[in-house]
């Protein structure tokens, strides 16, 4: 069994996580039809658990010996070191390589960690390979790209914003060319109508015209961030003439390499309030941004 924040599972062979974590999102998808979100997201989750956690997690970290000869394993990562051990062709390790092309063996019953035990990644003979090949990768990242599309999707439609950001963050880490996905963080950033939010929006949904130039829905929805965004703009010089920092307003509106820039110049009072009192780590915070509050807690700012 493997258990995460999700909760637990029994653990399936290798061969299995790729089939399992496909029928799992067909399930989804059917109860995504059926209009029963909560089944979706639970078994688009159930998925990406499958893929992420223990295909590219558990089985990510493991290795096999390949070759005719057996592979030493030394006590420290030094070809004079003591060999405490030799491995059989066949046999599967689970460790950490580093740049010195070491592998540090763990203990197989995740009890102590990282053993006094390390072995060359090749060597007369022998050498050790990923478990988890190249093609399982390539087939992996699909199938986490949309199984994080469908969840960015379900998070739309339950209104759940930033959620829905995250999950279309996930996909275009893995295809940054999806049009689906930046128009889905698009429509997120317009509900939270925060500038930076829109300005993101904007920028996504101009990429997205030009992967896809025939969509309609991304057309508009490009007329419609660039009117609120023009908006959101004016109403920032109106704040700003009534006496908001620009800190405070950065920090607020979410724009975050603004916040960067402020937090830089030596200028800057990371602590003026506006009115009301507002400070910059409180805006962000009353906000929700966590990356802007943890810049201006890095940078020593008090609410």
């Amino acid at each position: 069994f493997r258990c995460s924040a999700g909760g637990c599972f029994r653990m399936p062979a290798l061969k299995d996580c790729l089939p399992l974590a496909e029928v799992t999102k067909e399930l989804g998808n059917a109860a995504f039809l059926k209009g029963n979100l909560d089944a979706a997201a639970a078994k688009y989750e159930d998925a990406v658990r499958l893929v992420e956690e223990v295909l590219l997690g558990h089985y990510g970290r493991h290795w096999q010996v390949t070759g005719e000869a057996e592979a030493p394993v030394r006590q420290e990562p030094s070809l004079q070191a003591t060999v405490v051990d030799r491995l059989k062709a066949g046999t599967q390790v689970r460790g950490e390589s580093n740049r010195d092309e070491w592998l540090h063996v763990e203990d197989p019953n995740g009890i102590r960690g990282f053993l006094d035990a390390w072995v060359p990644l090749s060597g007369d003979g022998w050498r050790l390979e990923h478990v988890v090949t190249d093609e399982m990768v390539e087939k992996a990242g699909k199938v986490r790209a949309a199984l994080h599309l469908n969840l960015s999707q379900v998070s739309l439609k339950r209104k759940q914003w930033h959620e829905a950001i995250v999950h279309a963050d996930a996909v275009l880490s893995i295809d940054p060319d999806s049009a689906k996905a930046l128009f889905r963080r698009a429509v997120a950033g317009i509900n939270i109508a925060s500038v930076g939010r829109v300005e993101q929006a904007c920028a996504d949904l101009l990429r997205a015209s030009k992967v896809d130039p025939s969509s309609r829905e991304v057309h508009d929805g490009l007329v419609e961030a660039r009117a609120m965004l023009a908006s959101l703009q004016q109403q920032l010089k109106e704040a700003e003439a009534k006496g908001w920092p620009p800190l405070v307003l950065a920090a607020r509106e979410e724009c975050e390499q603004e916040v960067v820039g402020l937090l830089a110049s030596p200028a800057s009072d990371i602590d003026m309030q506006g009115p009301e009192g507002w400070t910059a780590l409180a805006a962000a915070t009353d906000q929700g941004h966590t990356r802007i509050t943890g810049a201006l807690l890095a940078a020593r700012a008090s609410a």
